[in-house]
């Protein structure tokens, strides 16, 4: 994924309204659906996005960074559960975890089942939940 324009301003993302002042940290990036970007490092190059990647829920999303030449992906809903009590839709959820796995993340944070340290580790994380999930209930 190549590096995106950033522009300051006022938005609407996900139905809620971004702004800021001189010393902002939070942008729109265009180029990716609905994606944030917050400078976390005080313009020091600590940019976390997040991006929008629903289907365990509507607004689910997955933050990445990209450090020390990798890029850091933080997963916590790649494996579900996907419950219509949540929102949940395993058609957006299939094409959320394939711009994720376009990402090519080489380190991936996942909330519930560990880190995994190694692109080709990730890649299989996410492609096993692919095959698993191919319709409710499964």
């Amino acid at each position: 994924m190549g590096r995106t324009e950033v522009t300051r301003g006022v938005y609407q993302v996900g139905g809620s309204e971004i702004s800021h002042g001189d010393d902002a940290s939070v942008f729109l990036v265009r180029g990716l659906n609905q994606a944030v970007l917050i400078d976390a490092g005080a313009g020091r190059g600590s940019e976390i996005i997040c991006l929008h990647t629903p289907g365990h829920t509507p607004g689910s999303i997955s933050p990445y960074l990209d450090r020390g030449g990798q890029r850091i992906l933080v997963g916590q809903d790649i494996h579900g559960p996907f419950l219509k009590e949540f929102g949940a839709n395993l058609d957006d959820w299939r094409e959320s975890m394939h711009r994720l796995l376009e990402m090519e993340a080489d380190i991936l944070c996942e909330g519930h089942f560990g880190i995994f340290n190694s692109r080709q580790e990730v890649r299989h994380y996410i492609e096993n939940y692919l095959r698993q999930h191919g319709r409710w209930g499964t």
